[in-house]
């Protein structure tokens, strides 16, 4: 199950960080959140669907979560060895 990071998530209020643990718990490919030091560490499926992908892709984009190319993993298919 891959884990993404969010390294220190910038919230303007209290609502705002609420709605974005809201947002995060309505993908259906996060299936854990963790916290640990100044990063939110999100368990996901594998095998996230496209709307899944596209919600985590706009959770990375509106909150400025640095290193959005990890996403990549899931568009990127890894080489298998022979």
């Amino acid at each position: 199950m891959p884990i993404l990071t969010c390294k220190r998530v910038l919230f303007y209020s209290q609502a705002d960080e609420a709605a974005f643990f809201h947002f995060m718990s309505s993908i259906k490919a996060v299936k854990r959140v963790e916290g640990v030091g100044d990063a939110i560490l999100l368990h996901v499926s594998s095998r996230p669907s496209q709307e899944s992908l596209r919600d985590l892709r706009g959770l990375f984009r509106r909150y400025r979560i640095s290193n959005p190319r990890q996403l990549e993993v899931f568009t990127n298919p890894p080489l298998k060895s022979k």
